[in-house]
């Protein structure tokens, strides 16, 4: 036997995973006023959408307002002064749809293509499962349903069915193996730790998953490109 096959960690088995745990870990008790503000700051974000479906409203109604009032601007007009008075009246109707056309693309276009996300099964790997199971039982969390890995430095707890998963447990463990690729044992567990706990927090990651997915939408339809951007760069570099 080789001296790099005789110095080589034994992998931990399931069993060797659930005795290591023994004690309870206690969630922090969450404050009311801080319970609280959360509510306010999601109910402020909520009426950021809000306003903006607004803004666009507002806008279709100006366009209208003016398509169809403004239209007497012709009534006298002869010669050359029609065409005048054609872009006076036109001008107003074309910006107002392609202002609200550009409102509108963040609402509908979809986000830049991420990097796929592979779910791993507990036949695949019973340690990870292990680890993270015991995890959630010792923190009062629910297990999550899915546990699936990426190519980002980043790990992530969040609702596999988007909005419709706030009213249900639908929960899924994102993993980058980057990251994980880079962690001992024991920063490996205080990373689950911290991401399982949001599992843990029940209403408090429901609203808090409200505020974080507003504030997104937000980002991404003021600083990153959409599927509607790309799209428009590979046809620009086609022509």
């Amino acid at each position: 036997m080789s001296e790099a096959t005789r110095s080589r960690p034994k992998p931990l088995t399931p069993a060797d995973i659930a005795a290591a745990f023994r004690a309870e870990l206690r969630p922090v008790p969450v404050g009311f006023a801080y319970k609280m503000g959360l509510v306010l700051v999601a109910g402020l974000m909520i009426l950021l959408p809000l306003i903006y479906l607004a803004v666009i409203a507002a806008t279709c109604w100006l366009v209208y307002y003016h398509a169809i009032h403004n239209v007497t601007i012709f009534n006298g007009g002869r010669g050359r002064s029609v065409i005048g008075l054609a872009l006076v009246y036109l001008t107003p109707i074309v910006v107002g749809m392609i202002v609200v056309l550009f409102m509108l693309k963040p609402l509908v276009a979809r986000s830049s293509r991420r990097p796929e996300e592979v779910t791993v099964t507990s036949a695949q790997e019973p340690a990870l499962f292990a680890l993270v199971h015991a995890l959630c039982d010792r923190m009062g969390a629910p297990r999550p349903r899915r546990v699936e890995i990426d190519t980002q430095v980043n790990a992530s707890a969040s609702f596999r069915t988007a909005w419709s998963g706030l009213f249900s447990n639908d929960l899924v463990l994102t993993l980058g193996l980057p990251l994980v690729a880079g962690l001992d044992l024991r920063s490996l567990v205080s990373v689950l730790s911290h991401e399982l706990g949001h599992f843990a927090q029940g209403a408090g990651m429901r609203v808090s998953y409200v505020i974080n997915t507003i504030n997104h939408w937000l980002v991404r339809a003021v600083y990153e490109r959409d599927q509607w951007d790309e799209s428009l760069v590979e046809w620009s570099q086609g022509l």
